[in-house]
């Protein structure tokens, strides 16, 4: 009861396009909130919140445009060329956000986020480098070439049957076109990776499961820091809670010092106070007689 009024906590939850999708009414206004979320997730025909793997499913998933692409490969090219993100094993921190950036200022209304799509987006152009680069430059392989005007690889149907022999997934590079091969150069070759120390694919394949490992594990820790920050906060709200209810059921032994008053008064005085934690509060921020005399205002009241 808080103010002569009988207090209800209510649980209302809604959907991103603000529609109400469930209401928990019921528990009493003194209980604190994170008890009555509790108890809608744990009953049988409760509070139902979608699993996390759905929802980042739906959210990562980005179709790109040809249009897209090549604004992609303009702001890659830019940033290597400007310096500050390049590393010996890839980019360095903040390059993600760097690129989001850059591809809101190209295209209008861009949804593009720069993890996961434009981290996705990478991967995948690096990839289909890694196997042109081998076909074109490789050591293990001769007889290819590539033709900045069709945009496409280049070799005599004998070199693409000796080829396909070996890398029998690689065929759809026989007609397919790769427009922006010498742009990726740019991005993805290193020093190390010309002449007679160029690296081979099966080697640069380790290299990028290398680098792609180093980047699992800076999400893993990135995701342990946020774990371990949720996790924190709930102990405080745990503890806030227990505090709570500690300060509540300390409220009878008080009164009942307080002889001045009756068994009836106590009791009923008890209860008033305990139905809202502000006055809770306010009795434990009083002390001695004016606590008694807070006492006898809420018998009043």
């Amino acid at each position: 009861m808080r103010k002569n009024d009988i207090a209800t906590n209510v649980l209302w939850v809604c959907s991103q396009d603000m529609q109400f999708i469930y209401i928990l009414p019921g528990w009493e206004g003194s209980t604190a909130d994170g008890r009555v979320l509790r108890d809608a997730l744990l009953r049988p025909h409760g509070l139902k919140v979608p699993r996390s793997g759905v929802i980042e499913k739906i959210r990562n998933y980005h179709k790109w445009t040809i249009i897209e692409d090549a604004k992609l490969v303009e702001a890659l090219v830019n940033m290597v060329n400007m310096g500050g993100f390049k590393a010996d094993n890839g980019f360095k921190s903040g390059y993600l956000l760097h690129l989001e950036n850059a591809l809101k200022e190209k295209i209008s209304n861009s949804d593009i986020l720069g993890k996961p799509h434009i981290k996705s987006r990478i991967k995948t152009m690096k990839k289909d480098w890694y196997v042109v680069y081998d076909m074109v430059n490789g050591t293990n392989t001769s007889g290819f070439g590539y033709d900045s005007s069709t945009h496409s690889i280049t070799a005599k149907p004998s070199v693409w049957n000796s080829y396909m022999q070996v890398h029998k997934k690689e065929g759809k590079w026989r007609n397919k076109i790769f427009p922006r091969y010498k742009d990726l150069c740019i991005i993805f070759c290193k020093d190390r990776a010309q002449g007679n120390n160029a690296n081979d694919f099966p080697q640069m394949e380790e290299y990028a499961n290398n680098e792609e490992q180093s980047e699992q594990i800076e999400d893993v820790n990135v995701l342990g820091e946020k774990l371990e920050k949720a996790g924190n906060n709930m102990n405080q709200a745990i503890l806030g809670e227990t505090e709570v209810q500690k300060t509540d059921s300390m409220v009878i032994p008080e009164i009942s010092k307080m002889q001045s008053l009756s068994a009836f008064d106590r009791f009923k005085a008890s209860r008033k106070i305990m139905c809202d934690p502000e006055t809770v509060l306010s009795f434990w921020n009083l002390e001695g007689e004016d606590r008694e005399d807070f006492v006898r205002f809420m018998l009043e009241e």
